[in-house]
């Protein structure tokens, strides 16, 4: 995303959270600025992190912006930039369209993220209770998992290769993709990196220096 070479071709997600965690775990690896957690930063922490987009933005290292799914995956797709902070389902989307794009693994580590289904606090009744822990049973079984993993390329459950390869209820081809994608994303976290955080500690400071950093 940093490398000159690519000056003028790079996509950021407008995003502090992503982005901005990214761009400080790169600043931390390759000892540009000294940062304890990059999940957590400190408010001067995350001013050293902008300073350093501005700089790059100044330079004309990043072509967009870009703020949802679909612009994003045009970006790959009509091959505007070369380099993107974007999600894998966007990799899988601009692969769809025949565009040979690729998920890098960056030496740096992954931007690691969960996510979870909950109820939130209120009254229901006992049938609603009932039909909403049966939702979450679902969601949690590894027919669930095989078919998210299909459609949008995560692993979603543990248990859904052995489920996609003995069920029946995909073929071989899509079997085999699902196991593909489950085995890519547990590499991934061996090769480590840091979880996303989306309300930091000082998620005031984040508003304000990311404002600061589109501004500028």
């Amino acid at each position: 995303m940093f490398d000159p070479k690519f000056r003028g071709y790079v996509a950021l997600e407008d995003n502090y959270t992503t982005a901005g965690q990214k761009t400080a775990l790169y600043l931390k690896a390759a000892g540009l600025v000294d940062i304890k957690d990059p999940s957590n930063m400190t408010k001067e922490e995350i001013k050293k992190v902008v300073d350093f987009l501005i700089q790059k933005k100044k330079e004309g290292q990043f072509r967009v912006v870009w703020s949802s799914f679909e612009q994003a995956v045009n970006l790959l797709v009509n091959q505007e930039v070369y380099v993107m902070d974007c999600w894998e389902p966007m990799v899988f989307a601009a692969k769809a369209k025949g565009v040979n794009a690729v998920y890098a693994s960056p030496k740096e580590g992954f931007l690691l993220w969960a996510m979870a289904a909950y109820l939130v606090a209120g009254n229901r009744s006992p049938e609603k209770l009932e039909a909403s822990y049966q939702l979450l049973d679902f969601m949690l079984s590894p027919e669930y998992g095989a078919v998210i993993t299909n459609l949008r390329g995560y692993m979603t459950n543990p248990a859904a290769p052995e489920f996609a390869s003995k069920s029946g209820k995909f073929d071989p081809v899509t079997a085999k993709k699902i196991a593909d994608i489950d085995a890519g994303v547990k590499t991934k976290f061996q090769s480590g990196g840091t979880w996303q955080a989306r309300w930091p500690s000082n998620i005031e400071a984040y508003e304000e220096e990311w404002q600061r950093f589109k501004a500028a």
